[in-house]
C-alpha cells in the first residue's frame, strides 16, 4: 500500500522530533567497553533490547554503525524510513511474512565479522519479554554474541499498548546499559528453551540496572 500524506510527512521528518526531543535530554552510557569484547570476533553479535523501551535504542544507536533488524508490517516501514533518516542502513526482515528470506539475510550479515545488528527479540506483537527460539537458532548457526541492553528515561509517556509502549519526555535523564557478551557456539547442542530464559534474564537485568541507574 502506498503511504498516505501523513504517512509521508512522517517518513520525511520525524527523525527532527527526535532530534529535538534527545537534544533536551541528559544521557549516562554504562558498560559501553562489552561493545568491543566481541570486535576481534570470527563473526558479528546483536544487541538486544526489549520493544517496549526501544526509542531510546533506536535513536542513540545511531553513532555505533548498527544495523537495525525491522520488519515488513506497515508501521515498521515507517520506522525504517526514518532509521534510514538517521543514518542507519536497516535490514528488512518478518518471522511471518518471507520467514526464509529473512533468515537467511540475518545470517548472511551476522556472519560478517564486526557486523552489530540489532533487535527487539519479543517483538512486533509479543509475548512481552520473551526471546523467541527462532531467532536464538539463527544467532547460534552464525556462532555471533548477544549483547543484552537496557535502556531507561527519568520521565515518560506510557501507551496502553501490548508491552506498555514508553516513551521518554523531554529534559529527562537517560540511563543506557551494555550487558557483558553472551557468546553462542555453533553446532552446539543446547536446550534453546533454557537459553532462551536465560538471555531474557540477561536482557531484564541490564534494563534492571538501567531502571535504577536513573533514579540516582
Amino acid at each position: 500500500m502506498k503511504p498516505n500524506l501523513l504517512e509521508k510527512m512522517v517518513c520525511n521528518w520525524g527523525h527532527l522530533p527526535l532530534h529535538i526531543l534527545f537534544s533536551t535530554c541528559r544521557f549516562k552510557e554504562l558498560g559501553v567497553e562489552n561493545l568491543s569484547k566481541t570486535s576481534k570476533e570470527s563473526s558479528g553479535s546483536v544487541i538486544m533490547s526489549w520493544h517496549s523501551h526501544l526509542l531510546i535504542p533506536f535513536y542513540y544507536l545511531r553513532k555505533y554503525r548498527v544495523i537495525p533488524l525491522i520488519g515488513l508490517h506497515s508501521d515498521a516501514e515507517i520506522l525504517s524510513r526514518i532509521g534510514k533518516r538517521l543514518g542507519y542502513t536497516p535490514l528488512r526482515g518478518s518471522s511471518k511474512r518471507k520467514p526464509i528470506a529473512a533468515a537467511t539475510e540475518l545470517l548472511r550479515t551476522l556472519k560478517q565479522p564486526k557486523n552489530l545488528v540489532v533487535l527487539t527479540p519479543d517483538g512486533p506483537r509479543g509475548p512481552e519479554k520473551k526471546v523467541k527460539i527462532g531467532t536464538l537458532k539463527i544467532i547460534q548457526k552464525a556462532g555471533a554474541s548477544i549483547i543484552p541492553l537496557g535502556a531507561s528515561a527519568s520521565r515518560n509517556r506510557v501507551f496502553n499498548s501490548w508491552d506498555n509502549f514508553h516513551q521518554p519526555k523531554a529534559f529527562s535523564k537517560i540511563v543506557v546499559v551494555f550487558g557483558e557478551p553472551i557468546k553462542l557456539q555453533k553446532n552446539e547442542s543446547c536446550n534453546l528453551e533454557l537459553l532462551a530464559d536465560q538471555v531474557s534474564e540477561k536482557i531484564n537485568y541490564v534494563q534492571n540496572l538501567s531502571e535504577y541507574e536513573v533514579k540516582h
